[in-house]
């Protein structure tokens, strides 16, 4: 999304610029001074592949008193060390940690720029597949400034719980029901291959066929 723009327009409406951004970091790069946006968070188990559990939060300082936590542990209204009052939940999880900085620095190890060009060869390699079925149709944004590596398709006539299962039971490709009317969410890491995506195209073809 066009993240910069839209925190603009927040701020001119006096609004806070609050960015749910769990699909972006470790897809595309995020800049948040660029940005400017008030507080942003991620979920970095997915496209960064850190251990489930780890999160990332940010507000920019001269805001963070604009922010409650809900958390209730010792020194929850701490206002005089930035960002430690919404940490205060006990027990850390030092392996957690651990296994964020190890997925990292396997990430910049493989270059941002490599692993985006990665993802998105096989995004668009789907996409452009989709595009030359006739009842394929794809719901999430396919113009170049917004298309990313996920990508929602479904087969019109065919319930997207049909095409979640036959993808699995015929390739074991695993994707998501997003309901009927959007159809299934197909996420493109750099851990999948172009014989992935071809073998979608060909269940997609399949059912399109018997519609």
């Amino acid at each position: 999304m066009p993240d910069k723009r839209l925190t603009k327009l927040d701020h001119d409406h006096r609004c806070l610029s609050l960015i749910d951004g769990a699909q972006a970091l470790g897809q595309v790069k995020v800049d948040l001074q660029e940005i400017g946006c008030d507080a942003y968070f991620s979920s970095p188990h997915k496209w960064l592949l850190a251990p489930p559990g780890n999160g990332m939060f940010y507000i920019r300082r001269e805001q963070q008193d604009r922010f409650w936590t809900t958390l209730c542990s010792q020194d929850w209204d701490d206002h005089k060390d930035g960002m430690y009052r919404f940490v205060q939940y006990g027990t850390g999880n030092r392996s957690l940690l651990a296994g964020f900085d190890a997925a990292l620095d396997f990430h910049f190890r493989l270059g941002p720029g490599r692993v985006y060009n990665r993802m998105r060869s096989l995004a668009d390699r789907l996409r452009r597949g989709l595009q030359q079925v006739p009842l394929a149709r794809i719901s999430s944004p396919v113009n170049p400034e917004l298309a990313g590596a996920v990508v929602v398709h479904r087969v019109e006539g065919v319930p997207a719980a049909k095409l979640e299962g036959q993808l699995w039971t015929e390739k074991w490709i695993r994707v998501r029901s997003q309901g009927d009317e959007l159809g299934v969410r197909q996420s493109c890491q750099i851990y999948n291959n172009e014989a992935e995506i071809d073998s979608t195209l060909e269940v997609v073809r399949e059912l399109a066929s018997h519609t």
